[in-house]
């Protein structure tokens, strides 16, 4: 009886199975037809595709329903007819737009692409009308060619009047600016003339305005721009160069060296000239020679004049004009260097007037850039600091960059009293360090906030000079020497151009050097309050605000802040996965804020922050596991079903594979999701399927159950003593699912053994 009950489910169970099928088959034929019916209804109007796009979603639910080749074919065919249409009216609105640009002949090619695929009146009337423009539109094209043929030949009217009557029958873009093209060169030429009456009348004024109107209709007329430099080589030398000004040739290079002869520059007169290979050229470059001679000799007896005359500023002004005019010049460059130049210098400390001489060393050392006139420039800023407080900082930035180049410093070289011995640097830096310092500190008790300032100047510099060391780097001028972040910032307009590396000592060149520095030294949060408020403006300064915002970051952290830790941290996101010490920084700070939070919302906002942050395995492992606690708690407030979860734990699964956390939990989950499958299953009596859903179980203690209960049904009808011959089939049935469970259980071998030795196959 039990055999027949068992069958009967199985029966009912397939019955039920294909009564569901039935519907289902039912109901996508019901929306086939409907589906058939609209697309009927469809005129064929290659504008239209609503009834298509209507049939198109209901065949598409037919092959939701039932997957059957008939309905996959009408999807296709359907949606072919929806693409074709799109294509017919992207090819019609290509033509178009050819046609009414004056191509025709393109037009119609996309016309023709429309025809194979639909034919219609308004299509034919088009292809008709396209077929009889581009018929002149090829006439247009002949002349268009054979006037832009003349043009180049300089018959410039002869081309205008091929083309204007064509672009009266056939109007195109391209030859109305062809036209507009030749009329101003005509207009050009006019004006070129009528400045040549005017040039030959004497009338120079006249000349050049028409020049001018002329080069403006063409600018690339060299002609008239030739004319123009020979008008104004003579009255107007350095506007004829710029007429001239890199046009080729040696009618041009002759016109532009005569000017600059009228100028007085000899050099690049004589170079000019140079490049011409003309007997003529050679006699008047022996003058431009002799007149070269003339000018210098007269010009190093004014330097004479002005040294006799004490008036050495003068003199200096004077020799550096004759080496920039004349090119170099030995004598006067060792005359400026061994006398002028002293003497200027001794007349400067002279003054006794500490802010007068700091002011004049500093544009020496602006102006020469040397070692010497560096030393000078500190030496006068640390008098000048002595009677005037508020010069400190010019005392800090000079000091520093000498500081910098003390090796080469030739006043610490060859000192008499030493004999012998050499010059301790490394102690005579510390010495000057600490007057650097003791002055520094000397501000302390009066203000503090002008001493902060001052202790961020120092700060900067020092730590770039001690990178600089550590690394044999630095930015370097002239003479190769060294410049600190401090002297840059105050000659900034003076060393433009400068290129700094994507490194912490580039970086402290900067606006953010303070700041960077203050980082560098621990001061964090001297850097949060002095870093610049403004946005970075290039790469270096993307750099260095990284580097502050790493920082600044690191310190809330440090300091249990997390939340004021998020934007700073964000800002420097991309060099932080760039750089493995930044991240092992901030995975460590990170655990130890992890250990001080207790409250459940705070431990998954904190655990998503990190995770987004940096992406590490830590991070990975304590947001997956947050999350899991998360999901945990919405399955036991029953917010979410079984299957939510579980798939929200897999998402969870993809953010650390091996947490172990999420990993217990989608056991647990896909468990108890098999477990209720199978209860369902077995009191709605699909006990084959039960047993079914138990063997492709991953889960051992899932199928021992449900092999437990078969074995106990057995046993409970071994014991009622009622065996027939069908109930010991279904009993076969069932002792044989027990055993396909668990068919080495230790547990249940006992059993199997009874029941083979009562004639029961498991």
């Amino acid at each position: 009886m039990l055999f027949l009950f068992l069958l009967f489910l199985i029966l009912l169970g397939l019955g039920i199975f294909i009564f569901l099928q039935y519907q289902r088959y039912q109901q996508a034929n019901d929306l086939y037809n409907q589906a058939r019916k609209i697309e009927r209804k469809d005129t064929g109007n290659p504008h239209d595709i609503t009834r298509l796009t209507k049939a198109l979603k209901l065949y598409q639910q037919c092959c939701t329903l039932v997957n059957s080749p008939i309905h996959i074919q009408a999807v296709n065919q359907c949606q072919k007819k929806i693409d074709d249409r799109k294509r017919f009216k992207n090819l019609l609105a290509l033509a178009q737009k050819n046609a009414k640009q004056g191509f025709f002949k393109e037009a119609l090619d996309e016309l023709i692409k429309a025809k194979r695929l639909f034919i219609t009146k308004e299509l034919e009337a088009e292809i008709s009308k396209c077929t009889e423009s581009s018929k002149h539109q090829e006439k247009y094209e002949k002349v268009l060619e054979q006037s832009s043929q003349i043009a180049q030949q300089g018959q410039f009217q002869e081309a205008i009047n091929l083309l204007k009557p064509a672009l009266y029958e056939f109007d195109r873009e391209d030859g109305q600016k062809l036209l507009t093209k030749l009329e101003r060169v005509i207009k050009a030429k006019e004006l070129y003339n009528l400045g040549l009456i005017a040039e030959n009348k004497n009338n120079v004024t006249d000349a050049i305005a028409n020049y001018e109107q002329a080069i403006s209709l063409l600018p690339e007329f060299t002609e008239c721009k030739i004319r123009l430099g020979i008008v104004t080589a003579k009255e107007n030398p350095n506007k004829a160069i710029s007429y001239l000004e890199e046009i080729e040739g040696q009618q041009a290079a002759y016109i532009r060296g005569f000017a600059h002869a009228q100028l007085g520059n000899w050099q690049q007169a004589n170079r000019e000239w140079k490049s011409i290979h003309h007997d003529g050229i050679t006699s008047q470059r022996a003058i431009l020679k002799s007149l070269t001679e003339r000018d210098r000799l007269l010009q190093i007896k004014e330097i004479e004049s002005a040294v006799d005359n004490k008036n050495f500023e003068i003199a200096k002004t004077l020799s550096l004009e004759l080496i920039a005019k004349f090119g170099s010049e030995p004598t006067v460059q060792q005359n400026l260097q061994n006398h002028i130049q002293p003497l200027l210098e001794r007349q400067i400390w002279e003054a006794q007037d500490w802010q007068q001489i700091a002011v004049k060393t500093e544009e020496i050392w602006l102006e020469q850039q040397d070692i010497n006139s560096l030393h000078n420039w500190g030496i006068s800023t640390y008098y000048q600091a002595q009677t005037n407080s508020n010069k400190l900082a010019d005392f800090i930035i000079a000091w520093s960059t000498a500081l910098a180049n003390i090796e080469i410093n030739p006043a610490l070289q060859n000192i008499p009293w030493l004999g012998n011995s050499s010059i301790d640097l490394q102690d005579v830096s510390s010495k000057l360090k600490q007057m650097l310092e003791n002055a520094i500190d000397a501000v302390k008790d009066d203000d503090i906030e002008e001493y902060l300032k001052l202790r961020d100047i120092y700060r900067r510099d020092m730590v770039t000079l001690y990178l600089i060391q550590q690394n044999n780097c630095g930015m370097r001028i002239k003479q190769q020497l060294l410049i600190l972040p401090g002297c840059y910032e105050y000659f900034r307009s003076h060393f433009r151009g400068m290129k700094f590396p994507l490194k912490v000592w580039g970086a402290l060149y900067t606006d953010w050097g303070k700041a960077i520095a203050a980082c560098h030294e621990g001061d964090v949060a001297r850097a949060i309050k002095i870093k610049p408020s403004k946005n970075p403006s290039s790469e270096v300064d993307d750099f260095a605000y990284c580097f502050v915002s790493y920082h600044e970051g690191c310190y809330y952290l440090q300091n249990l802040e997390w939340r004021k830790a998020i934007n700073p941290l964000r800002k420097a996101q991309s060099d932080i996965k760039n750089n493995s010490d930044w991240r092992k920084e901030i995975d460590r700070l990170c655990e130890l804020q992890r250990q001080k939070i207790s409250d459940y919302d705070e431990h998954l906002q904190f655990s998503q922050f990190w995770y987004e942050l940096l992406d590490s395995k830590s991070s990975r492992s304590y947001f997956a596991e947050q999350k899991a606690i998360q999901v945990a708690q919405k399955l036991d407030d029953k917010k979410i079903s079984l299957q939510q979860g579980l798939n929200e734990l897999k998402e969870i699964r993809n953010i650390d594979p091996n947490n172990s956390s999420t990993l217990d939990l989608i056991k647990k989950v896909e468990y108890s999701l098999e477990a209720e499958k199978i209860d369902r299953l077995w009191r709605n009596g699909q006990y084959e399927e039960a047993v079914r859903v138990a063997k492709s179980s991953k889960n051992q203690d899932l199928r021992f159950r449900v092999a437990e209960i078969c074995l106990g049904i057995i046993l409970e009808q071994l014991q009622s003593g009622n065996l027939s011959y069908e109930s010991i089939q279904a009993l076969n049935q069932i002792a044989q699912w027990a055993y396909e469970l668990c068919p080495y259980e230790p547990a249940f071998q006992p059993m199997y053994r009874q029941l083979r030795e009562i004639g029961i196959r498991c």
